[in-house]
């Protein structure tokens, strides 16, 4: 069994790739300012992009429309991935907490 730090490590060693200026995960950003998250998450939601990690948290964005980021092809994008392999998603951290809870028979919430 991996310890949380040692899980952590892993987890970015295999992140996804990013541009610069694009964070899927805001404890990437080079300056953490109100400003900065601000412009990140605006950003995000302009590409129809509504949920960004904070470490282990998602933030979610509503968009006031619907977006076809649900369904049979999103979970099956999402079953069995590490969270950092896809795009941030709800899927990921139900299926990030379902392994913790299966592999490390820790508690989860939500």
């Amino acid at each position: 069994r991996l310890s949380e730090g040692a899980r952590h490590k892993q987890a970015r060693s295999t992140m996804y790739s990013f541009k610069e200026g694009e964070y899927p995960d805001l404890i990437l950003m080079k300056e953490i300012t109100e400003q900065e998250m601000f412009n990140v998450l605006t950003k995000r939601l302009s590409e129809g992009k509504i949920y960004t990690y904070i470490g282990d948290v998602v933030i979610s964005v509503n968009p006031y429309k619907m977006l076809p980021i649900y369904g049979k092809q999103v979970i099956d994008k999402y079953n069995g991935q590490r969270k950092h392999l896809n795009e941030p998603h709800v899927y990921a951290l139900a299926e990030d907490m379902y392994r913790n809870l299966r592999d490390y028979r820790k508690n989860q919430c939500v």
